[in-house]
């Protein structure tokens, strides 16, 4: 399970990087980039929670073997977005100046790292209220090929599919909820999907707030790593943002 969080997790720093840092690959879209189909995105990012079976399979996996395989819980209001994977929990919140800040939630090992708008400026993560809240950033739709409109699990979906990057893409987007109802992404780590499973306005009673019982964590602000680096859990926790793209690994 460690291993697809590992991987998995770039998947969620690519949303974050604006389309001109996507580099393409002969197998894309050439010329223009394709329009966004009409009514594609009519609806507002409202508030709403969510749940996604994410499946991984690791680059050179021996064919048949299985997936691995978690369940992540996606809850976006106003000001506030929160993402549940597994063992790690991001808290994303909004000011009324648009300052976007995250808290990392470590839950095995009872840390939360809190990352200002700042420090994230510095990181060189741009984060978009819209993508994270969205888990796809609908600017790179365009850059995609529309497959026409069908239906899937019930939801009348967009299809596209192309290259971003590295990745091989193919996407069934829910414009209602603004999600994707499948997400495929297929790259140099291997294969994972993201598929929709249940939709609601709001998180019922039975799904665990990201943030649970965190009050009693040892609290860390990612700006003093740099005096921290003895420490064994902001090891590991500067290894996770290397892994996602936010930093450049040590060399000795």
């Amino acid at each position: 399970m460690r291993a697809l969080l590992r991987n998995i997790a770039l998947c969620a720093s690519i949303a974050l990087l604006p389309p001109a840092a996507w580099a393409h690959g002969d197998d894309d879209v050439h010329g223009a980039p394709a329009a966004v189909p009409a009514g594609a995105n009519p609806y507002p990012l409202g508030d709403l929670a969510a749940r996604f079976k994410v499946s991984f399979q690791p680059a050179g996996a021996r064919k048949g073997s299985s997936a691995q395989i978690q369940t992540w819980t996606l809850a976006r209001s106003a000001d506030r977005i929160t993402l549940i994977k597994g063992a790690i929990e991001e808290i994303w919140s909004r000011d009324v100046q648009g300052q976007i800040g995250l808290s990392r939630i470590f839950r095995d090992d009872r840390h939360v790292v809190d990352y200002s708008a700042g420090e994230l400026k510095t990181l060189g993560v741009l984060p978009r209220w819209e993508t994270i809240g969205t888990l796809f950033d609908e600017a790179a739709i365009r850059y995609l090929k529309p497959g026409g409109v069908t239906r899937l699990a019930g939801r009348e979906v967009y299809r596209f599919s192309g290259k971003l990057g590295a990745e091989r893409i193919e996407l069934a987007w829910d414009a209602r909820s603004r999600l994707p109802a499948r997400l495929v992404r297929t790259g140099p780590n291997g294969r994972v999907q993201f598929d929709l499973l249940q939709t609601q306005a709001t998180a019922p009673a039975e799904w665990q707030p990201a943030g649970a019982e965190s009050a009693t964590f040892q609290r860390i602000d990612a700006a003093d790593f740099g005096d921290m680096e003895s420490n064994p859990f902001v090891r590991k926790a500067q290894a996770y943002d290397v892994r996602i793209g936010w930093r450049q690994a040590h060399t000795h």
